[in-house]
Parts: C-alpha cells; sequence; structure tokens
C-alpha cells in the first residue's frame, strides 16, 4: 500500500508516473482529522490510576493511526478527544482504526492522489464529490475507481499517448513500482489486444504479484519492515478483500503500538487558506516539516494566475475570480500528508 521511501511526488516529463507510490495503496487515505463524532464501541474502562500511564501511549497511538489511515495529523483537538476516549476506555483502538479507516473522508483523500499519481490533476468539485459518495456508499470500491481511472481515455490517450506498449509500461509503474521486460510488455500489450483494456488492467493489478506488493508496502508503512515468508503468503491471500483487510490487524498489533511511540511525522505548516486579489502579486507559502529526511512535495489544482515553486509555494498575479482549491501532498521516508488550500481569488 505505502511508500517505503522518499519518492518525488512531482511527475516528471516522459514517464511521469515512474516515480510514483503505488497507486494501488490508496483505500486508507484520508484527508482531513475526524473530530467529534465517536464510533460506536463498547469497553471496560480502565480504572482511574491507571489513565495517566496510558495517556502517552494512547496519544502517540492516535497520532499515529491518523497520519497512517488519515493521510494527517489530528488536529489538537481531535487528539485530546479521542486520547480521553482510549484512556476512559469509551472506545478500543480497534474501533478507533475501523472508523478512521471507513471514515467518508477516506474515499476523498483517495480519490486526491489518484487524480494525482493516475491522471496528474486535480479533480474537479463535483466528480470528487460523485466518486466520494459512491465509495462511501458502497457502489463502488477505491480499487474499482482506480482501475477506472487506469482505463479511461483520458488516461490512455493523454497519459500514455495512445499507445498500449506505455500503457502496459505505466502499469507496471504504477501498479508495481518497477519496469516491464520487453516480453512483459509484449504479454500484456497481447492481451489488451484481445481482450480489451478493462479486463486485462483488472488481471494486472489483482494479479498474485501485484497483491504481494501492496502487503509489502503495508509493511514498510505500518511496521517498518519486511513480512515473513509465511505472513507473506497469508496476508497476500487476505488482501484480495482489500488493503484494509491487512492494515487494520497489522495496526492493532502490539508492535504498531510499540513503533508509534518513537515515530515522528512530517507537517503542513501552510494556511489552509487564503484571499488574494485580481491583479495583486502574491505569495501563498506552502511548508512541510518533517524530522525524518527532506519531504518531496508536490501541488496540483493550481489557481489561475498563480505558479507552484518548491520551496515556496504559490506565487503569482491572480487572475480570475473565484475559488480554487489546490491539493497538497508531502511525502517522506515513513509518512504521506494530504491537504487542501483553498484560495478565494477577489476583484
Amino acid at each position: 500500500m505505502r511508500v517505503s521511501a522518499v519518492t518525488s511526488c512531482r511527475p516528471s516529463a516522459g514517464n511521469r508516473a515512474r516515480r510514483a507510490p503505488a497507486v494501488v495503496g490508496l483505500c486508507l487515505a484520508v484527508l482531513v482529522a475526524v473530530t467529534g463524532i465517536a464510533p460506536a464501541a463498547s469497553a471496560a474502562r480502565r480504572p482511574r490510576s491507571e489513565r495517566s500511564t496510558v495517556s502517552t501511549v494512547d496519544a502517540a497511538f492516535v497520532n499515529a493511526a491518523f497520519h497512517d489511515l488519515v493521510s494527517h495529523g489530528p488536529s489538537a483537538s481531535s487528539s485530546s478527544y479521542w486520547t480521553g476516549r482510549l484512556v476512559s476506555g469509551a472506545t478500543t483502538r480497534r474501533a478507533l482504526l475501523s472508523y478512521l479507516a471507513g471514515s467518508p473522508a477516506a474515499a476523498r483523500a483517495s480519490l486526491i492522489y489518484l487524480y494525482f499519481r493516475v491522471l496528474q490533476r486535480a479533480p474537479a468539485d463535483a466528480a470528487l464529490a460523485s466518486w466520494t459518495t459512491q465509495i462511501t456508499s458502497h457502489r463502488a470500491t477505491v480499487d474499482s475507481v482506480a482501475k477506472t481511472f487506469l482505463t479511461s481515455n483520458e488516461f490512455y490517450q493523454r497519459i500514455v499517448g495512445g499507445s498500449t506498449n506505455n500503457w502496459v509500461n505505466q502499469l507496471y509503474w504504477l501498479v508495481l513500482e518497477h519496469a516491464p521486460t520487453t516480453a512483459q510488455v509484449a504479454h500484456w500489450a497481447s492481451l489488451a489486444g484481445t481482450q480489451g483494456l478493462t479486463v486485462t488492467a483488472a488481471q494486472f493489478y489483482d494479479s498474485a504479484g501485484a497483491r504481494t506488493h501492496r502487503v509489502d508496502l503495508l509493511y514498510a508503512r505500518l511496521l517498518h519492515r519486511a513480512p515473513s515468508g509465511a505472513s507473506l503468503a497469508h496476508w497476500v491471500d487476505v488482501e484480495r478483500a482489500g488493503d484494509a483487510a491487512v492494515a487494520l490487524p497489522l495496526a492493532e498489533s502490539a508492535e504498531y503500538l510499540t513503533l508509534a511511540q518513537t515515530r515522528h511525522d512530517p507537517r503542513l505548516t501552510s494556511p489552509l487558506a487564503a484571499v488574494v486579489h485580481l491583479g495583486v502579486w502574491v505569495s501563498v507559502p506552502i511548508t512541510p516539516q518533517t524530522y525524518i529526511a527532506p519531504a518531496a512535495i508536490g501541488v496540483v489544482g493550481v489557481p489561475p494566475g498563480l505558479t507552484w515553486v518548491p520551496g515556496t509555494g504559490l506565487v503569482g498575479t491572480p487572475t480570475h475570480e473565484g475559488t480554487f482549491h489546490a491539493y497538497v501532498i508531502v511525502a517522506d521516508a515513513s509518512d504521506r500528508v494530504v491537504d487542501t488550500i483553498t484560495v478565494t481569488e477577489l476583484a
């Protein structure tokens, strides 16, 4: 599912998706911190004498869970709320993990990242809302949307130039993160020619090799190690039900809880909103803070008249009145943060 090393979030010319984190590992990416609503769960309440000793442990767990399942650190209020519920026994770690993974916002963040990596553009508001509704109402899954994008006319014509061989190459880079051999290109291109892109992409996406890679990424992401042979075989089979079927048990493990106590996740210090004026030069800073390694950062949906300048932010002279969403993705060796900056351009 996730990345195990720093990769650039900005597509390069030519093979723009080549260094991308795997598209298939997006089902748990959630855009915004969830606050104020608790999942329905029952748990034995902890004695008051034990609460102070577990508060720090639970706070670290909440932070890790949000970063891994929400793709964003919790706000101060969210951290306090969920830590308090865990400490008091009002909810359980399992319930929190399930709630975050199943949050409606999960679909939105996953879709933003799919648009970013596969179609290399920002989603239109209406399309984003429509896909989000389909996923949260269980009429679609993130995996099914990913396959739809990978077989769309936009991807085939605009991204890979209408070449079936290029299409196969991009499947390998997006789904498996490595280049295919000449024989592999010929094999999958032949299948695409005889049975169509949709059937071929489904076979490729659901193949044992693709599922194995997703499990490897989940282990690297959540437990910072590779799975053992026996574990790998087990989870590759379980992954048929989706990334969550693997990720939630891993995140509920004692090993994950221990790692949560020492991790340091990147943060985005940019403003969540900015008001600018037409014809007036402006600089909207986008600054990641990271404690692991230099963070790669990418932006899609740049408002008209502005330009994304790495290391600075959005700069330029606004040219069109309206409200625009710039989607920001920050990635380092252990985490990914997804955020939205709303820019309102006024006359």
